[in-house]
């Protein structure tokens, strides 16, 4: 059982990478211009549906209460793998933009496309957080999404627990006045966790949508109000759905 859950993991792994270079002549013709981004994106999503249905995996979606995504919205979800993106991409609709650790935008060639795309972000550097944060009121002022993992990390250990949220984007949600939607994603960390030294999985990968939150009578000073409660319905819900 262990050799199988290890060629699952390594399997998923190489047709993650495989897939991608398989699109990278779409998404490189598409990079070359500023109208054509948002057809780069919905590569982006060819590229989730591909990697996750080449893996035996079809994602589950669910609404607490049903909503159109036709809004700018502000998607907070929880961080445990890196199915966590893909979904993200397969799900959410519309050209929205998504932020992480810069890590990623120094990949060979998904930094390529990362950095014409989305925002990265060193959280070690003061300058760069800002840059980052002014980035994303640009993005959702302009009318994109902004999908965000607040914990700005995959935990290293407690999966599928999480860790403190950054500030980050409660703020921006209460400064443009646009709602938050709490998001859960209570499996994938078990399908295909961070540390390759853990098995993996199968599992029907499901992606919670929560009712949206509304901002537009909020202020600055209740950041941490809203923080803390996306926290507490992500948290509850992880809980709830892994029987914690």
């Amino acid at each position: 059982m262990k050799l199988l859950r290890a060629i699952y993991w390594w399997w998923i792994s190489i047709w993650f990478i495989l897939v991608f270079f398989i699109l990278y002549p779409f998404f490189f013709i598409f990079l070359q211009s500023k109208k054509t981004y948002p057809l780069a994106h919905k590569v982006n999503t060819t590229w989730g549906w591909l990697t996750l249905l080449g893996s035996g995996l079809f994602p589950l979606v669910s609404y607490k209460k049903k909503f159109k995504h036709n809004k700018t919205f502000v998607y907070c979800a929880n961080h445990t793998s890196y199915i966590d993106i893909l979904m993200t991409f397969m799900i959410i609709p519309g050209y929205f933009t998504i932020i992480a650790k810069d890590s990623l935008a120094k990949l060979p060639l998904f930094g390529y496309m990362f950095n014409k795309m989305y925002i990265a972000v060193n959280r070690s550097s003061k300058i760069s957080r800002f840059r980052s944060y002014q980035a994303c009121l640009d993005a959702v002022g302009s009318g994109r999404s902004l999908a965000i993992y607040p914990e700005g990390t995959i935990p290293k250990d407690g999966a599928p627990l999480m860790i403190p949220f950054k500030d980050g984007p409660f703020r921006i949600a209460i400064e443009k006045k646009v709602p938050v939607v709490p998001v859960t994603f209570p499996d994938n960390w078990i399908i295909y966790p961070d540390d390759r030294k853990k098995q993996a999985r199968f599992r029907w990968p499901r992606m919670i949508f929560h009712e949206p939150i509304e901002t537009k009578d909020m202020d600055i000073s209740q950041a941490d109000e809203l923080k803390d409660m996306v926290y507490a319905i992500i948290d509850k819900e992880i809980r709830t759905r892994n029987k914690l």
